[in-house]
C-alpha cells in the first residue's frame, strides 16, 4: 500500500478547529465490544453542564489508522455546540481491532456504539442518534443510513465518498489503495463488490435527513459524488441539503461549515417511519425497525420488496443476484416467547421461538441459485413465518446480470 499518499489523507481529513474554553470534557479511552466480537475503541465529548444532549457518531476517513486522533478538535466543537458526541475507530483502525473493509461491516459499530453510550452516560444523552463524517467517513454516513434506513435522525457528509466505483475510475492516483482494502479487485471485475459499498447505489433507501458539502475543485474526492447523490435523492422527494463552497478537502477555516450542520441537524428531531409497504436495497445487510436481512456475505446485493399492510399476512420478497450462500432472517415486535415457523414450498421447516422482546431469527442455509423470468410474480422457493393467522411470506430469485457498466 502506498503509504505516502496515506499520510497525504490523514493530514487532509484533520479537520481543523480550535478548541475553546466551554465546559467540555472528554474521554479518550472509551470501547465496547461489537454483537460480532470486535473491540471498537472510541472517545466520547459532551459538555458536563447539558443533560440530554443529542448523540452524534463521527465515522473516521479513508485510509488512516489515526483517523480518530485526527478528528478529536471537530469532536470538541460539536461537544461546545451542544451534542454527546463519538469519535470512533471503525474497525481496523487505529486501536480498534478487525480488518477495514471499505465500510462493508463497519455500520456494525456505528449503531451499536449508541447502545454502549447510554449504558454509561444515561444522564447525559436523550435518544436523538445523529452520524456524521468527511471523506470515506461521509461515505460511511451515507452507507449507514442506507444500510440502517430507519435508524438516524440526521447525518452530514463533507466531501464524501458516495460511489467507489466512480473513485476508482476517476482518480487513479488511490487505485492502489483502494484495490488493497478490496482483495485486489477493481470495480470492472468485481462489480456487485464495490456496489455494495456505494451508497449511490442504494441512494432509494436513505430516509434520513441529510446535509452534504462539497468543494467544486476538489481533488481528493470528484465533486460528482455528490453531486450525484443529490440529483438522485432530490428526484425521489427525499430530506437533503446541499452545499458547494470553497472548503479545502479535509479542513474547514473557522467554525460556520460545522455550525450550518448543526442547524441543518438540530430541526431532525422525528424518528424516521418508513412506508408500509416498499422496496429497499440491501447491500450485503440491511436492517429496519420491523426487519432484518443478511446475507452472510458483505459482497452480495439485491432487494427486498415488502407490504406490511395486507388483511391477513405481511408479505416480503427478497431477490438475489446469482448467489447461492445462507442468509439470516429476523422479525422484530411480534409475539414475545412464542414459536414462529419457517415453511419450505415442500411443506419442510424450521421453526424457532421469539425472544422476551418478540425478535425471532432464522438462518436459511442455502437460498439456491434459480434463474426465472423478469416479473417477480415467477419467483419460487416460498418460505413463509407462521404464528396464528400473521406469516411472512420470503421469495428468493436469481437476478440475470447485464453488462457492466461502472457509473
Amino acid at each position: 500500500m502506498n503509504y505516502i499518499k496515506l499520510i497525504r489523507i490523514l493530514v487532509l481529513v484533520c479537520v481543523l478547529v480550535p478548541f475553546s474554553n466551554a465546559t467540555v470534557v472528554n474521554n479518550q479511552a472509551e470501547s465496547f465490544t461489537t454483537s460480532d466480537s470486535i473491540n471498537i475503541a472510541y472517545d466520547v465529548y459532551y459538555d458536563n453542564a447539558v443533560n440530554n444532549a443529542p448523540m452524534l457518531v463521527i465515522s473516521p476517513a479513508f485510509g488512516s489508522a489515526l483517523v480518530r486522533v485526527g478528528q478529536r478538535d471537530t469532536a470538541d466543537y460539536f461537544a461546545q455546540l451542544g451534542y454527546f458526541v463519538i469519535n470512533v475507530d471503525t474497525r481496523g483502525k487505529g486501536a480498534s481491532g478487525g480488518v477495514d473493509n471499505m465500510g462493508a461491516k463497519k455500520c456494525i459499530e456505528l449503531t451499536e456504539v449508541f447502545t454502549d453510550v447510554k449504558t454509561k452516560y444515561p444522564s447525559y444523552t436523550n435518544d436523538l442518534k445523529y452520524i456524521g463524517g468527511g471523506s470515506g467517513g461521509g461515505g460511511t454516513a451515507m452507507q449507514c443510513i442506507t444500510r440502517y434506513p430507519d435508524f438516524f435522525n440526521g447525518a452530514f457528509s463533507m466531501f464524501g465518498l458516495s460511489n467507489y466505483s466512480l473513485w476508482w475510475v476517476n482518480f487513479p492516483i488511490y487505485r492502489t489503495d483502494i484495490e488493497g482494502i478490496m482483495d485486489s479487485d477493481t470495480p470492472l471485475t468485481e462489480h456487485e463488490k464495490y456496489e455494495s459499498r456505494n451508497s449511490y447505489f442504494g441512494v432509494q433507501n436513505i430516509n434520513t435527513p441529510l446535509i452534504m458539502m462539497h468543494n467544486a475543485g476538489d481533488t481528493i474526492v470528484g465533486v460528482i459524488q455528490s453531486r450525484q447523490m443529490n440529483t438522485s435523492l432530490k428526484s425521489l422527494d427525499k430530506d437533503v441539503e446541499y452545499y458547494e463552497n470553497s472548503i479545502i478537502h479535509g479542513e474547514v477555516v473557522g467554525h460556520s461549515y460545522l455550525d450550518n450542520i448543526s442547524l441543518f441537524l438540530e430541526t431532525k428531531t422525528n424518528n424516521i417511519n418508513l412506508q408500509s409497504k416498499d422496496t429497499l436495497k440491501v447491500l450485503g445487510t440491511l436492517f429496519t425497525k420491523s426487519f432484518g436481512v443478511d446475507y452472510n456475505n458483505v459482497n452480495k446485493v439485491g432487494d427486498v420488496i415488502y407490504n406490511r399492510v395486507v388483511s391477513d399476512e405481511d408479505n416480503y420478497i427478497l431477490t438475489t443476484r446469482s448467489y447461492t450462500g445462507s442468509v439470516e432472517l429476523s422479525f422484530y415486535n411480534k409475539e414475545p416467547s412464542t414459536t414462529y415457523y419457517l415453511t419450505y414450498q415442500d411443506g419442510s421447516y424450521i421453526q424457532n421461538i421469539s425472544n422476551s422482546n418478540g425478535d425471532v431469527y432464522f438462518l436459511i442455509d442455502d437460498l439456491g441459485d434459480y434463474v426465472l423470468s423478469e416479473t417477480i410474480q415467477d419467483a419460487i422457493n416460498e418460505y413463509s413465518v407462521v404464528s396464528g393467522s400473521n406469516s411472512v411470506k420470503i421469495w428468493s430469485r436469481k437476478n440475470v446480470s447485464g453488462k457492466v457498466v461502472v457509473q
